[in-house]
């Protein structure tokens, strides 16, 4: 009898991945699509059509279910399907689960200026608290940063429409499902969620007068790795699958990354070298990164995740040679098939042992939206060469001292760090990342972590492994290590 194969998706910022996956973490068959585009109505806005997510999705399946034909791979094996997306990603819909207004995503920088007012008992005590801490502050900024509220102030017809809110994981589980119900590691947004109680706070919580929420309209929740229901009978046409595959709860994007990379123990650090960078330790304790941010549910139950994110990721870099591949484009008559331009920049670097020759780059420069060339320190300095290794230099001191931070809120030692992400492609930059923090680098044979995640948390699901923790050692491999030069 053959194995059962897990269908994993990934659904990040800048593409979709779909992966069939079998019972050792081997991926059989992928499918990508990538290079997407968002509507930006006025500046700073990001937003897309509801229904332009689950057709990416249907796409993306559609194309995965041809190739599976082609290769002889019977679609009865799949014995599950799971989601995991990104995060923050706002949808209102109506009573029939459409779409009132286009979705808006994660990166969107708009901003409520008139906000819901609290009950003055709240406003009293946060008054008091004040004087200690900069509690006012941080629920203005909280509300402020609320799509929610956002939506209120200016589209308040709509607002009142709404029947359903949801993020980008529980959408597209509806659609499919026709449930309306979501992981507690998915809710990671503007929503009055408990982080630390996994689950909605109660509806006398100034949560619920700070953000213009209903409970009414809030998905049900469920832990991580159980089922939701079954792919409706048109959805599976649609997507060109078997019918009665089950969906299975999963968790967030870099939750199922972390555990996809093979972080599952107390003390491992996981680092993401994506279009955003994080660097985020694995704990059996809620430690906050700072005051008033929350520590993330993992995966595994009874485990957090603490998250320190850098202000700008690896989609700086991408922008830099963007804007600059005129002065990097001679690298391109020695290229040979396979090869991207920046690995290219990177074999000229090393090749001519090149350095940043002085250049800085600040991060707090360019902090809300300004162009690249401003946030470097000495514009005299303009060999792109320079200022791409500056630009790197300063990514991995953020890891640096965000490494710093955790080793003091937790006050314990790193046992082991594990690198994934599209920057974990780069040999120069794990070297140079491993000789900064002094510590071993592991990085991952997986290439798909976070659709490795998925498959993992399928695998338990369907009681092929007892635990997450067998199934990790089952499905995960290392498979290069950097030690510090």
């Amino acid at each position: 009898m053959s194995s059962p194969l897990f269908l994993a998706i990934d659904f990040g910022s800048q593409s979709l991945r779909v992966c069939l996956i079998d019972d050792k973490g081997n991926i059989v068959l992928k499918e990508v699509v990538s290079n997407f585009h968002y509507l930006n109505p006025k500046p700073g806005f990001v937003e897309q059509e509801c229904q332009w997510f689950l057709q990416q999705l249907l796409i993306a399946c559609k194309n995965l279910s041809a190739k599976a034909v082609n290769n002889h791979i019977c679609l009865s094996r799949i014995s599950a399907l799971g989601i995991t997306t990104m995060r923050n990603t706002l949808f209102n819909l109506d009573e029939n689960g459409q779409g009132l207004c286009r979705a808006i995503v994660w990166n969107d920088q708009r901003l409520a200026k008139q906000l819901p007012k609290l009950a003055w008992y709240w406003r009293l005590l946060f008054n008091i608290g004040n004087v200690f801490m900069p509690i006012k502050d941080e629920v203005t900024k909280m509300q402020a940063s609320a799509f929610i509220n956002h939506t209120h102030e200016h589209q308040l017809e709509l607002w009142q429409k709404t029947r359903h809110l949801l993020l980008l994981s529980g959408y597209l589980q509806q659609q499919l499902t026709g449930k309306y119900v979501d992981s507690t590691a998915n809710i990671i947004g503007y929503l009055p969620f408990n982080f630390k109680q996994l689950r909605w706070f109660g509806k006398y919580a100034w949560q619920y007068q700070a953000l213009a929420v209903k409970s009414q309209w809030l998905p049900q929740l469920v832990s991580p790795g159980e089922a939701i229901g079954s792919i409706q009978p048109k959805a599976s046409k649609e997507l060109g699958l078997e019918q009665n595959i089950d969906v299975v709860a999963c968790a967030s994007d870099k939750a199922c990354e972390v555990l996809g990379a093979g972080c599952y123990q107390d003390g491992q650090v996981h680092i993401s070298l994506g279009s955003a960078v994080t660097v985020t330790r694995v704990s059996n304790k809620f430690v906050r990164p700072k005051a008033f941010y929350p520590a993330y549910p993992s995966t595994i139950n009874g485990q957090y995740l603490t998250e320190f994110m850098l202000p700008q990721g690896l989609l700086l870099l991408t922008t830099f040679i963007d804007r600059n591949k005129n002065a990097f484009s001679f690298l391109l008559k020695d290229k040979v098939v396979g090869q991207n331009l920046e690995q290219l920049i990177e074999i000229y670097i090393k090749a001519n042992k090149l350095s940043a020759n002085g250049q800085v780059f600040d991060f707090n420069k360019v902090s809300h939206g300004e162009a690249i060339e401003q946030g470097f320190l000495h514009p005299e300095n303009s060999d792109v060469f320079s200022q791409y290794i500056a630009l790197v230099e300063a990514i991995i001191d953020g890891i640096y001292h965000s490494l710093k931070l955790s080793q003091q809120r937790f006050n314990s030692p790193v046992e082991q760090i594990v690198v994934t992400g599209g920057g974990a492609n780069s040999s120069w930059l794990l070297q140079k990342l491993a000789n900064k923090l002094k510590m071993q680098l592991h990085k991952p044979q997986t290439e798909q972590a976070g659709c490795l995640g998925v498959a993992i948390t399928l695998a338990v699901n369907k009681g092929l492994y007892l635990n997450y923790q067998q199934a990790v050692k089952h499905m995960c491999r290392l498979d290069t290590v950097y030690t510090p030069a």
